[in-house]
């Protein structure tokens, strides 16, 4: 396959948003390193990391311009020195920078096969949505069957997982979302479906469980939604895992811990995780290959974008106004 010189892209010019981000035609297609793959992109994660990025709020994230996306899937189309596999032609998805592109650079070694009979859009959400559900509700949530688990935003591609999984593992699952999205949420198995934007959570969470709260909170939403899900967490022994802000930043003090919630908070950064604790990451994958065999985590079915709707695409996710996986097409 010919390779060539310049790709069309995603340039995010400013930290004011994703409105600020541009296609272009000229970007530079990059060369793979030492212990690097090459892939033609088919189709690219949305993420709310995205999200924060594009707005300056992603720890350590880039400084404009710089090529947007951090998740694709495609055809490995080159390797660098070092690399043993995969080799072209191989399917694979991948986290990388620069993902909303025709073509990325992926480390070999985390380049995820597509599993056999999946599309590349279907895989989408194995190495970002479905690590961090499996990552919050085993090694750190400690769910166990009959638990009764809190999952936010779950019509989101990270919800959806979370909640499919809570069910596998034998748990009560309640949830939260919009009311235009709860039919949705109650098809994957969710217990009970709460209005995310209405009412009190708290008072709710009083009443589905009888007084004890939850076992396990998986929190995204930030914001007022934090303080709900702290107090809807069994006293002691209840676990808050914070992965996500979508709703804004919640501060939480230690006379509060020690005084109103006595609860276990976690926080999951799930690229955090892959460096810092490789081993847990490895359980992850582990389990999460499982769950693939016995058809828990099946193919996904992301609404799709071309790229160049890129913009569109990440407004109506930061907007929660999609319901799912959102895949761009290059």
């Amino acid at each position: 396959m010919s390779i060539p010189a310049t790709m069309r892209a995603l340039r995010q010019t400013s930290l004011n948003g994703p409105q600020d981000m541009r296609l272009i035609s000229d970007a530079p297609v990059p060369s793979p390193g030492q212990g690097e793959v090459l892939i033609r992109v088919t189709a690219a994660g949305v993420n709310f990391a995205d999200i924060s990025k594009a707005r300056g709020t992603f720890a350590g994230g880039p400084r404009p311009p710089y090529l947007a996306g951090i998740e694709a899937a495609g055809e490995v189309v080159a390797v660098g020195e070092v690399v043993t596999g995969p080799q072209p032609g191989a399917r694979v998805v991948g986290v990388a920078d620069g993902a909303f592109a025709e073509y990325v650079v992926l480390p070999a070694a985390a380049a995820i096969p597509v599993p056999s009979g999946w599309t590349e859009q279907q895989a989408l959400g194995l190495v970002v949505n479905w690590p961090t559900a499996q990552a919050a509700l085993k090694p750190l949530g400690g769910i166990a069957a009959g638990h009764v688990v809190l999952i936010h935003a779950a019509a989101g591609g990270t919800g959806q997982a979370a909640v499919r999984m809570a069910k596998h593992y034998g748990a009560t699952v309640i949830a939260t979302a919009s009311p235009d999205k709860h039919e949705a949420v109650l098809a994957l198995g969710a217990d009970h479906v709460l209005d995310s934007r209405g009412g009190d959570l708290a008072a709710a969470m009083v009443e589905l469980t009888g007084g004890s709260g939850v076992d396990v909170v998986l929190e995204s939403a930030g914001g007022a939604t934090f303080t709900a899900s702290l107090a809807a967490a069994k006293r002691v022994t209840g676990r808050v895992v914070v992965y996500g802000l979508a709703g804004g930043e919640a501060p939480i003090t230690n006379w509060e811990l020690v005084y109103k919630h006595q609860v276990h908070v976690i926080g999951l950064n799930i690229g955090v995780l892959i460096q810092a604790a490789p081993q847990i990451f490895g359980e992850v994958m582990g389990e999460l290959s499982a769950l693939i065999a016995a058809a828990v985590a099946g193919p996904g079915r992301p609404t799709t974008y071309e790229l160049a709707d890129g913009p569109k695409a990440l407004t109506e996710l930061e907007a929660r106004a999609t319901v799912g996986k959102l895949a761009l097409l290059p």
